[in-house]
C-alpha cells in the first residue's frame, strides 16, 4: 500500500440564471487497488459573492491483494455555503 496519483476532472454548467450544475471526479483504478471520488452538485447564487448548494458524493476504493483486503464505499448528501472574493 502507498500513495498513488489520481486523475481529476471538474466541470460546471450554468443551466439557468443563478443556477449551476457541477461535476467533480477524482479517480484511478489499476493493479490491486482503486480510488473513486465522484460528486454531483447544484449551486444557487444569491448574490455575486454568496451561494448555496446541495449535492451527492460517493467515495469508493481500496485494495485487494493476497496479503490485504480493504474496501470502503461511502455515500452521502451534503449542503454547502460559498463566498467568493
Amino acid at each position: 500500500m502507498g500513495f498513488g496519483p489520481l486523475i481529476f476532472f471538474s466541470g460546471e454548467y450554468a443551466f439557468a440564471k443563478r443556477w449551476t450544475g457541477i461535476l467533480d471526479f477524482d479517480g484511478l483504478a489499476g493493479g490491486p487497488g482503486r480510488a473513486l471520488d465522484l460528486a454531483v452538485k447544484v449551486r444557487y447564487d444569491l448574490t455575486d459573492r454568496w451561494g448555496f448548494g446541495v449535492g451527492y458524493r460517493t467515495l469508493e476504493g481500496g485494495v485487494d491483494t493476497d496479503d490485504t483486503y480493504n474496501i470502503a464505499w461511502l455515500n452521502y448528501l451534503f449542503l454547502s455555503v460559498s463566498y467568493r472574493f
